[in-house]
């Protein structure tokens, strides 16, 4: 009986430690002017760990689009924050700044709302998010707490004129731009509630 106990712990904390958490924090689908060829969505890395996203797909509008690295990596580490962009020489003429990772798709997001998915390699739906339209035209909408639903639009805040592209906004602002106090379960708070349940269960 113990040894099916520790078996079914490493499985556990084998499956929390791999698992991808990439969010979208930042998305820009309504430019001023013509949107065409200016809109991008940005990607954080959540979790522990760092994830490849070669061979990943960012779908919209029923499509799943490509996604070309062209500036830095698709290997984001922990923290790392990746834009992808309907097309990487706009955005880089409108943000000569950023010096962070940045991929080429193609896509032409909608200004009343749609479903974003980021699909990994599998195919598999790695983060979803069905936005509203509530920015106006020019400002991006931005995530509050990315530890949080961001698929729950209360989660969400208009952001600032043109966005603010590389940067996270609780990361930026600090905790008092958090808009949910919920607390969530870590994939850490699941391995030392089964490391403490372990401990007593062996201790009898």
């Amino acid at each position: 009986m113990k040894s099916i106990f520790i078996v079914v712990i490493i499985f556990l904390m084998l499956t929390f430690s791999v698992s991808a958490e990439i969010v979208i924090t930042e998305i820009m689908y309504d430019v001023s002017g013509s949107d065409d060829g200016y809109e991008w969505i940005e990607i954080y890395n959540l979790g522990p760990g760092s994830v490849d996203m070669t061979g990943w797909k960012f779908f919209e509008s029923g499509v799943k689009h490509g996604i070309t690295i062209k500036q830095g990596s698709l290997n984001l580490d922990s923290g790392d924050i990746l834009i992808i962009a309907d097309n990487h020489a706009n955005f880089l003429s409108d943000y000569p700044w950023y010096s962070g990772n940045l991929a080429d798709s193609a896509f032409l997001l909608s200004n009343t709302g749609e479903e974003l998915s980021i699909l990994d390699d599998g195919l598999n739906v790695q983060d979803v998010v069905f936005y509203s339209d509530f920015a106006a035209a020019g400002n991006s909408i931005e995530l509050k707490d990315p530890s949080l639903d961001n698929n729950d639009m209360k989660n969400w805040k208009e952001g600032a004129e043109g966005g603010i592209p590389g940067t996270v906004l609780f990361l930026r602002e600090g905790e008092s731009s958090r808009g949910n106090d919920v607390p969530e379960f870590s994939s850490y708070g699941v391995i030392m509630i089964l490391g403490v349940l372990g401990f007593f269960y062996f201790k009898r």
